[in-house]
This record gives structure tokens, sequence and C-alpha cells, in this order.
């Protein structure tokens, strides 16, 4: 009974946390899932990979459905929206999202990595369907002449190629290896995106991350393992209409909440425009596993790690004109139960750009939840 009370309590409170990171799981022989929380909702997607276009290769048919509640913010002066002026009242430039998003596609494995069950080397091709709702609490936002001010119907298709050689240490946590994707979303008038909000756009997206050992710790220490960290990524969006959605965000299958939300310390949603550049790098200490006798037949652990991180960004006028830099560094902690559910909080410097209500120290918590 404990157990079960445990784990309803970390589902119910995982619901309520920030966004989590997706997982794969096998149901069966042919089938498996894919999903992660969000704050306020849930991504499901369900592959079935009963069948092989090419021998020994995975080919994995998807059905995607996700939806959630989120705070959107609107950072420009509606009548200056191309040139990138900022809005003055910092107090009033947030409004309520109910998101809806839904997608079929399937994923071809081109080269198989025999230290993992998944592929090395793999190409996908979704589409993709995203409906937003709009609630009225930011007057300029609302009042201004965006097609998409009262939500948004957009259809796409989007391709992505993507190699993935990471691989993580189970007793360690020591990660290591490099992950890279490219992908180009196609968003035309013709998909019927002119039936509400006006999406007419096309997506270019690319993503490297590496992972470098430093140092494995010997078994009279308690540090279990260092290793460096690094993201980079560009977006670039251009089109006749670009909805907030799509400007907003950066990526097209996975997406992240903006700019301001990569660049640790800024607000999310902030710096939205045509081009963004992100990389976030960071050394991370990890302690070696604390175990429980007492719970889960002595299965169970908490992990232990110290971050140290430095983000930069770029961001181009949506005018085309050049932009701006932003950076920011920091130091933070995070405490994983079982790899499970994490805990995570960070002190973060904004170097560059001001944030818009003056703090130059800010606190960030996160929790995730994987299952």
């Amino acid at each position: 009974m404990t157990r079960k009370i445990l784990l309803l309590f970390i589902l119910l409170f995982s619901l309520l946390s920030v966004p989590a990171f997706a997982t794969l799981q096998s149901v069966s022989d042919n089938t498996i899932m894919m999903y992660n929380l969000t704050v306020w909702g849930m991504n499901l997607g369900v592959g079935y990979k009963g069948f092989s276009l090419l021998e020994d290769r995975d080919t994995i048919l998807w059905a995607l459905l996700g939806g959630r509640g989120t705070k959107l913010s609107y950072f420009r002066d509606i009548d200056d929206d191309d040139l990138d002026v900022y809005i003055r009242d910092y107090d009033d430039i947030s409004f309520w999202s109910a998101h809806l998003n839904w997608g079929l596609g399937f994923s071809q494995g081109l080269i198989n990595d025999v230290r993992k069950s998944t592929d090395l080397l793999y190409f996908s091709i979704f589409y993709k369907g995203v409906r937003e709702w709009y609630y009225e609490d930011h007057d300029d936002f609302f009042k201004g002449d965006r097609a998409d001010r009262e939500g948004l119907l957009q259809n796409s298709v989007v391709f992505e190629l993507a190699l993935d050689s990471v691989l993580t240490d189970r007793d360690s946590g020591m990660r290591r290896g490099f992950f890279s994707n490219a992908t180009f979303e196609y968003a035309p008038n013709a998909f019927f995106n002119s039936y509400l909000g006006d999406a007419d756009f096309r997506k270019y997206y690319a993503q490297f991350k590496f992972f470098i050992p430093i140092h494995d710790f010997e078994d009279k220490t308690r540090f279990a393992c260092l290793y460096f960290g690094n993201s980079s990524m560009v977006d670039y969006v251009t089109g006749s209409e670009i909805p907030i959605y799509a400007r907003h965000h950066i990526g097209s299958l996975s997406v992240y909440g903006g700019l301001g939300g990569l660049v640790r310390g800024y607000e999310t949603y902030r710096f939205d425009s045509g081009l963004k550049l992100a990389n976030r790098s960071e050394f991370r200490l990890l302690l070696k596993k604390i175990h429980f006798n007492s719970m889960f037949n002595g299965k169970a652990f908490l992990r232990c790690s110290t971050i140290t991180f430095f983000d930069m960004g770029y961001y181009g006028f949506l005018d085309g004109s050049d932009g701006g830099f932003i950076c920011s560094t920091g130091v933070g902690g995070l405490i994983s139960f079982m790899d499970i559910i994490s805990l995570s909080g960070y002190i973060a410097f904004p170097l560059t750009e001001e944030r818009l209500d003056r703090n130059r120290v800010v606190p960030i918590l996160g929790f995730s939840f994987k299952f």
C-alpha cells in the first residue's frame, strides 16, 4: 500500500510540474511508447514496428497526441512588432493558452548501432497538426491586427534526419557520445492553414550535442564521475505568415519554449524572432548512488549532482536586421530518485541583455518525471 501511495504521489506531483523529457518504453515486441509529462498536460506517442522496410533495421509507424494548458507571454509592442520594440508594462504581458497537437508518421532506421537497441542513424517524416486557443489577458496582443490573435489551426509536414550515439553508464551516470539532428517543417497556406490564424511558413532547425567524459573517480571517493556536455542549435523560420507559435518555439518535432527559456535566467518566450541560435554548456559532477535497502527490494537509490553552466544565444530582428546576443551563467544541483523523478535548482545570472523586471539573480526550480 505504501508503495502504491508513493507512486500515486509522484504521478500527481509531476502533472503540476515543469516539462519532463520524453522516454521510450517497449509495450510488446512490436509496440513502443514515447511520452512526456508537461505543465498541465501530456504528450503521448505510440509506435508500431511489426515490419521492416530494410533488413535488420527498425521501421516504426507513429501516432502522436498531446495537449496542455500554459501561460504564454507576448513581449512586443504590437504597433512595432517587426522592429523588436518591447512592451513597456511588464506586469501585463501574459495570456493563457490551451494547446492540442496530433500527428502521424514513420521513422526508418538506416544504420544499426550494436551497442544499443535503437539505430544509430534514422530518417522520419510526420504530418503535424496544432490547435491553440488564446484567452484575453493581454490587451496589446488581442487588440492588434495579428491574424492569429484569436487562436491557431496549423497543419504541416516535418522531415527529420538524426544521428544518435549517446551512451549512459547505468551505474555512474557518465554520458559520452553525440547526438545530431536536422528538421525541415513545411506549413503552406494550401494545407488549410488560413482557416484560423493564417500560417504560411518554412522552418529549418538543426541541433548538435555532445558529452565528453572527464574523470571516473575511484571506489574510495564519494564522487562517481565528472563530464562536460554541450548543446548547440539553430532555428530559422521564413514565410509570408509566421504565427506566434512558430516564432516562439525552437524546433519542430521536439519543441523548446523559446530562446529565453533555453538561455537560463531569461524570460521564457522572450526574443521570438525569425532566426534564433543557442548554445548551452555545463560541467556535471555526479555523486555515487545512495541506496535504500528497505525500498523496492533494495533496488531504490538517489543520485545527486552539481552543475555549472554557461548559456548564450543570438536573435535576429523580425525585419531582417541584426539582433543581439544574450548570455548567462550559474550553478545548480539535481537530485534524482532511481533516475525516474528529478528535482533541480539553479541560480542564474543574466550577463548581457537585462531582464525586463531588472532582476540580476534568478532562481530556477525544475521537476521532471519519467516512467
